[in-house]
């Protein structure tokens, strides 16, 4: 298994062979003393592969007039610039207690749930879990990916297997695809055991 780093630029490789338009509204990647700058204020150390992640792309541009297929890197994935993460932290970690203050939004689905990354050096250091405020199961989040770089790789084998693809700018799903996919690479994720 290689790096967050290289699986990103394999991923980018990946979306540039299909064109793949969410290339055009993802913003270039921000470097570490401006992310470090960011989260100063925040009490949270974020691991090397959300600094990879960052430094790839930092999310999408203001994109409020676009429909959420044509700004969704994958399911529940629209990346958000670490400026939006850090105002939806506030306000779900801090402000509201929504989740935890360990939890770190990543990616949402742009309807309010989202993809939060566990900072805390508990049992679950470095997972991924699903938000749902719809689901029963909202106010214990499950995890869902491993890792971020576990999360990245099966993002990486959905386009590549054609489990993802844009039609007309939208993403669509195969959606038995990308459960046997992720499943696969999330032997350790709840998620994936209860859908």
């Amino acid at each position: 298994m290689g790096s967050t780093q290289d699986v990103l630029q394999k991923l980018e490789s990946v979306l540039s062979n299909i064109n793949a338009p969410i290339l055009d509204i993802l913003q270039p990647g921000i470097d570490r003393n401006l992310i470090d700058n960011l989260i100063s204020e925040l009490d949270l150390s974020f691991k090397m592969e959300v600094y990879e992640l960052y430094a790839w792309r930092n999310g999408t541009m203001d994109t409020k007039r676009k429909i959420i297929g044509a700004m969704t890197l994958f399911t529940n994935g629209i990346f958000y610039s670490l400026e939006q993460s850090i105002d939806v932290y506030k306000y779900n970690a801090l402000e509201n207690a929504h989740w935890n203050r360990n939890y770190f939004p990543l990616f949402s689905s742009g309807g309010g749930d989202y993809l939060l990354m566990d900072l805390g050096k508990g049992k679950f250091e470095g997972a991924i879990f699903l938000y749902s405020p719809a689901l029963l199961y909202s106010s214990t989040p499950l995890t869902i990916y491993d890792s971020l770089e576990m999360l990245l790789l099966s993002v990486l084998e959905c386009y590549q297997q054609k489990a993802y693809d844009f039609i007309d700018g939208i993403l669509e799903t195969d959606i038995d695809m990308e459960f046997s996919i992720c499943k696969k690479n999330n032997p350790h994720s709840k998620y994936w055991e209860d859908s």
